[in-house]
């Protein structure tokens, strides 16, 4: 307090803090108050804390204690860093009135966003200042992040804003996926670059951005650049992901493999300009992020958005605001308008912020022009990508076909609403494709009630089909022998045969056929051992696999120089070592070329499948192997 100014002339907020806050065993023992000024919608103070014993950030975790001492709603205090940076004082502002109770209508996506700090403005804080949202930081890369919200929140609301923004730059590829079918955010889904429905659509994505993230981690060290600055040549990719937890938990069959994908896009995406932004209604550590912490606090280094929720679980786990809690915000402001939008920014700012009022949000989604993926990043990630409207299509297809089938008149309704699907479903039948049949399901369905009397339905009537989405649709193969049996004639299913048909295509290395299906590592172990128990394939050695009572297999097609591949498998087998770096500087060698050297070691059994751009593949040959290895070596065959 200045001196000479008696107790009951302070305001009240500085007798709450000095008897409240500032006293032992307060939120903040030792602080005082200094240097009020008036500000846009309230007043502000610089806080002094007890230097070496009290930080910044210290003070800013304690907002929830702040507000009770201070007898005020959660989005009327904010706590900021001090002008000066220094760590032994910090900035209060408590406004007057509910500013955030008010809507702030969305100025245009244009207006928002500023180029030369790579920041967008999501909305506003009390303080009349802009909520800002990493994109692409110059000298820094593209930013993901962490929305958390339950349901009313605002949730989709603030990822449809910043997807209109991403798409607005015209130089990154928006993407998103809603493992539930896409209830979360269907506008969204409709007006982006790639989407996806399901759990198996969203595995094939994340597959995607790894592949690009190796390929464009070899560019950068190839042109000896850090970051792959994006254009509308060479976008960048932006994928936003709701319900995140059905990706990490078990529930998904390849959840490992989401986890180890999920990790190296949150640690290496940014240098190769490849992104997540991930929504669900807990950032929990186990629930939602399956205990990897190094996934979780790399998604929200730069950007984590705290909405309302339901649970208390959070309070404590989010670095910087440790003192609050999201249940705590209100559902309602007190002239009964709902909070709609109303949180905390952890970024610049950790301050209550209200996201912009868009009543028209699907609209500015849809006007915001689709940037898609140059042709090498487009090939990097092959059919997934090159085809996804077409298997997108097809699922529309089946799905509407399937409700035809329980009734005809929707047929009507589908090419008023919908003349495209309807146009689609036309092609289907003139193509004569077939349809999935329920033959051992009974014509008539029947029970018996207690007392013996057999009740049935009239008519023909067979059992509901299913009405979700493929999950995976089946990509094109060439024809093979087309049903197979095992001991006494248990039948192939339809995924193993899938897998038989990709043995008989050539395709025979456990990695190669978990990459041309589109699996993960576990799915593909499954199908092969069920295979390899009926008796439908041999494996002929470790990772390789051959079809039961099928001539050896012709050895594979080799594109490298035999006595460069001679000398690189002397190389690596003898070292043990199965790296393209050390390939390079051995044989003094480009990238390219070493590459190839791996890919054709990898086609004879070698190295074993690529887990990491960075890590040496996995030498699956001993050195006392190494003659029957080169032997080989000479006796394949050459690429034209």
């Amino acid at each position: 307090p200045e001196a000479g100014v008696e107790p009951d002339g302070r305001l009240p907020e500085v007798v709450k803090w000095d008897t409240r806050v500032a006293v032992q065993g307060g939120a903040v023992p030792g602080s005082y108050l200094s240097g009020m000024e008036p500000v846009p919608n309230g007043l502000q103070w610089d806080i002094h804390l007890v230097a070496g014993r009290q930080t910044t950030m210290m003070v800013r975790g304690q907002q929830a204690l702040l507000c009770s001492a201070l007898d005020l709603p959660m989005d009327r205090l904010i706590v900021d860093g001090h002008p000066s940076g220094a760590l032994s004082m910090a900035r209060l502002i408590v406004t007057q009135g509910r500013p955030l109770a008010q809507q702030f209508d969305h100025p245009g996506p244009d207006a928002v966003y500023n180029p030369e700090t790579g920041y967008a403005g999501v909305g506003m804080h009390a303080d009349d200042q802009m909520a800002e949202w990493a994109l692409f930081v110059p000298g820094w890369g593209l930013a993901g992040g962490v929305i958390v919200g339950g349901v009313g929140s605002g949730k989709s609301t603030l990822m449809k804003n910043i997807a209109t923004i991403a798409k607005s730059l015209g130089y990154l590829s928006v993407w998103a996926c809603c493992p539930v079918g896409g209830q979360s955010f269907p506008a969204l889904l409709a007006n982006v670059d790639w989407p996806a429905y399901d759990i198996a659509a969203a595995m094939r994505q994340l597959r995607a951005m790894v592949r690009v993230i190796e390929v464009r981690g070899a560019l950068n060290n190839v042109l000896g650049r850090e970051l792959h600055v994006p254009t509308p040549d060479s976008p960048g990719i932006l994928c936003f992901i709701d319900e995140f937890h059905k990706l990490t938990s078990k529930t998904n069959p390849d959840f490992k493999e989401a986890n180890q994908l999920l990790e190296i896009i949150a640690r290496e995406g940014r240098k190769a300009c490849v992104a997540l932004i991930v929504a669900d209604q807990t950032v929990n550590l186990q629930q939602t992020f399956a205990n990897n912490d190094v996934t979780r606090s790399n998604l929200w280094i730069k950007n984590l958005g705290v909405l309302r929720v339901s649970s208390e679980v959070e309070k404590g786990m989010i670095p910087g605001l440790e003192g609050v809690d999201p249940s705590e915000l209100p559902e309602r402001f007190p002239d009964g308008s709902p909070t709609s939008g109303l949180g905390y920014l952890r970024g610049q700012r950790t301050a209550p912020f209200r996201g912009w009022f868009t009543p028209n949000a699907d609209q500015m989604l849809a006007a915001a022009p689709v940037t898609e993926l140059d042709t090498i990043t487009a090939k990097t990630i092959g059919d997934d990508y090159l085809l996804r409207r077409e298997l997108r299509t097809q699922a529309q297809v089946d799905q509407a076909l399937t409700l035809i089938d329980l009734d005809p008149a929707l047929l009507e309704v589908i090419a008023a609403e919908n003349p495209a699907l309807a146009a689609a479903i036309a092609a289907d039948a003139a193509a004569g494709r077939p349809r999935h049949q329920h033959a051992d399901e009974p014509a008539t369905p029947s029970r018996v009630t207690s007392s013996g009397a057999v009740l049935s339905l009239a008519g023909d009537f067979g059992a509901a089909p299913s009405l979700r989405l493929p999950d995976d649709p089946a990509p094109a193969t060439p024809a093979t022998p087309t049903t197979q049996t095992g001991p006494a004639g248990r039948q192939v299913s339809g995924p193993a045969q899938r897998v038989l048909e990709l043995i008989g295509s050539g395709i025979t290395g456990t990695g190669d056929l978990q990459a041309a299906y589109g699996c993960g590592e576990t799915r593909m172990r499954d199908l092969l051992n069920e295979l390899e128990t009926l008796g439908a394939v041999v494996r002929v050695k470790k990772g390789v696999w051959a079809l039961a009572g099928a001539a050896a297999p012709a050895g594979p097609v080799l594109r490298s120089d035999r006595q460069l591949l001679a000398h690189a498998a002397d190389l690596i087998v003898s070292s043990q070592f199965g790296s393209t770096a050390m390939l390079q500087r051995k044989l003094r060698a480009g990238f390219a070329e070493a590459s190839t050297l791996i890919d054709d070691l990898h086609a004879l059994g070698a190295l074993g499948p690529s887990t990491d751009s960075s890590a040496a593949r996995d030498v699956l040959i001993r050195p006392d192997e190494l003659p029957d290895l080169l032997e080989r070596i000479h006796g394949g065959r050459q690429a034209a």
